[in-house]
């Protein structure tokens, strides 16, 4: 038995081609801010399953990240 899926999980492909509100264009200063982050990761050359948030600092865009979960 198949159950329809309403309300906010109810994406529909027409309705998603329709809209860019779900689209985050990053700034230049975003992105900016995530290629810092890499690069002060890299530095550390710490293997990439060690790496916290914590070694990449994204105060900007973390929140919009989060926003996804």
């Amino acid at each position: 038995m198949r159950k329809i899926i309403e309300g906010p999980a109810d994406w529909r492909g027409a309705d998603l081609r329709a809209s860019t509100d779900w689209i985050h264009e990053f700034t230049s200063d975003e992105i900016a801010e995530i290629e810092n982050a890499l690069c002060a990761a890299k530095v550390r050359r710490a293997p990439l399953n060690t790496l916290t948030k914590e070694d990449f600092p994204l105060p900007t865009v973390w929140p919009r990240i989060e926003m996804v979960d």
